[in-house]
């Protein structure tokens, strides 16, 4: 009968039992636990016993016996989860071994984090606030002004005014003449002010008698001129003041 056991089938399964399933002579459950369950017989945090009717000692997190840890509560390590971690590292918050001296720190306290001797150093100071993950030392709100990667340990180029924290591409450069990645390119001396975007379209238009986004064009020479100003339109290209003797249409192309 589903959802029982024992003998005569008067015992319910585990209610952490996966579509409430158990073995009948042992209790183990068949499928596996619900979410949030553990151990052979899927018992909540704290619990054993086929019935998980039984609490596991002070410290563990999960047992198989009164005296047989299988997890420890946060902070606490060895086989009862009798040791704190703060006896390997006082900045240690979780850890993992049956020893003290084979025992590893896997988090530490906030503003630390375990390096690679698993000992807990602090944050970097480049990370903003000083704030870093506790596992791994990843900046958690990015790095101070000209700093990348996940522990904002490289420099920005010096061409950069702020830079991409993944890949360290400039997101802006310091000189309004330049852009790229590597802010090395020369903007066009056709853009007013040979200045431009990051992608090499120019800021304020166009000197005079270029057009297009990068003002990469020359207007029509058949374009007429009034006064100092530009033959064209910066935008399209078009004539502004209609074209020269012998000329017409839209682009004055047409003898």
């Amino acid at each position: 009968m589903v959802g029982y056991r024992d003998k005569d089938c008067s015992q319910n399964c585990s209610e952490g039992c996966l579509n409430n399933l158990c073995h009948q002579n042992d209790a183990n459950c068949s499928n596996g636990c619900k979410q949030g369950y553990s151990n052979a017989y899927c018992c909540q945090p704290g619990m054993f016993g086929w019935s998980c009717d039984r609490n596991c000692p002070t410290n563990c997190a999960t047992c198989t016996s009164e005296t047989e840890c299988q997890s420890c509560k946060e902070g606490l390590f060895g086989p009862k989860c009798e040791f704190q971690c703060t006896r390997i590292d006082m900045e240690c918050s979780v850890c993992i071994g049956n020893t003290i001296q084979s025992s590893v720190c896997n988090t530490c306290t906030n503003g630390y984090y375990p390096d690679t001797n698993r000992t807990c150093v602090k944050c970097s100071r480049l990370c903003a606030e000083g704030q870093c993950n506790s596992s791994n030392g990843h900046c958690e709100k990015g790095c101070k002004d000209g700093y990348w990667n996940p522990k904002c340990d490289r420099v920005c180029s010096e061409k950069c005014g702020v830079c991409d924290l993944n890949s360290g591409n400039c997101l802006t450069c310091s000189m309004a003449s330049v852009f790229g990645a590597n802010c090395d390119i020369p903007c066009s001396y056709t853009c007013n002010n040979a200045s431009c975007h990051m992608n090499g379209t120019c800021k304020s238009g166009c000197i005079s008698d270029y057009y297009g986004p990068s003002c990469e064009q020359s207007c029509s020479s058949n374009c007429a001129r009034s006064g100092n100003g530009t033959r064209c339109s910066h935008a399209t290209g078009l004539c502004l003041f209609g074209c020269t003797d012998g000329f017409k249409g839209k682009g004055c192309n047409e003898g």
